[in-house]
């Protein structure tokens, strides 16, 4: 009987991604494509010598966003027709909804970042196959490192009247602050250290100092160890915010709903 909610929830979360065959395909190849063709173009312009590297890493931090904004639609959908109002005042972790939000997303990405990673060792086969089972490798931590902050933004903009507000400041800083177009070690000493304390920025150093050949050094497992504590925190400052507002719609002092 579990099984079977989860299994309905989430078909019910995939017809909004897979409604026809046009919407799939759109949304599975054509879309990753073209962002792949587009950094390509950023980093061609600006004259990158990793640009096979800047490429990988824009594919990972495009799953990882990929995650973050289509879990954020579908919560934005239960919002606005009342669902995630009453799922927050009668079960906060609802292990079915929240499945069904992350779920479906997750795969989505898995499928994209295939898609995105299968197109850049097409683009340089000779020199990027060792990098392609690396991504690919990693590609499952970025889609988590997705749905914990696809989870983070979902709770923090509880607060909010615009549910896309932070997802969209957060996407749309992740790809330079994460280190894509260049190393952190080329930013200037005040970023680097900010960019620090960001997710994926960890992440992509990860991925760089395995493709260089460093392998599962001790510098590696602290950076995966250092993103994995800054999403779950994300996700705890979510849960903390959200948890301010459910107690005072509770105890009467907020009597607007969230929508």
């Amino acid at each position: 009987m579990s099984t079977s909610r989860y299994a309905v929830a989430a078909r019910l979360a995939a017809t909004q991604t897979f409604i026809n065959a046009p919407t799939t395909l759109t949304t599975l190849v054509a879309l990753p494509l073209t962002e792949l063709l587009m950094l390509i173009a950023v980093a061609s312009a600006m004259n990158s010598p990793q640009l096979v590297t800047t490429a990988y890493c824009g594919a990972l931090v495009a799953a990882t966003t990929g995650v973050l904004a289509q879990s954020i639609a579908l919560v934005t959908y239960d919002r606005n027709i009342g669902v995630l109002h009453d799922v927050l005042l009668t079960r906060f972790f609802n292990p079915v909804f929240w499945f069904s939000k992350l779920a479906v997303p997750c795969l989505n990405a898995a499928l994209m970042g295939c898609v995105m990673i299968g197109g850049i060792w097409v683009f340089a086969p000779e020199s990027s196959a060792e990098m392609t089972g690396i991504a690919l490798v990693l590609l499952p931590c970025f889609i988590l490192a997705g749905a914990l902050l696809g989870f983070a933004c979902a709770t923090l903009s509880v607060a909010l009247n615009d549910p896309y507000l932070i997802s969209n400041v957060v996407a749309a800083v992740l790809p330079p602050t994460a280190g894509v177009l260049a190393p952190i070690s080329a930013y200037p000493a005040w970023l680097a250290v900010l960019v620090q304390w960001l997710p994926l920025t960890h992440g992509i150093e990860v991925f760089r100092e395995v493709a260089t050949g460093s392998g599962l050094s001790d510098v590696v497992l602290l950076h995966a160890l250092a993103e994995l504590a800054i999403c779950c925190t994300w996700a705890l400052a979510g849960v903390l915010a959200s948890s301010r507002i459910l107690t005072l719609i509770r105890s009467g002092r907020r009597t607007e709903e969230i929508w």
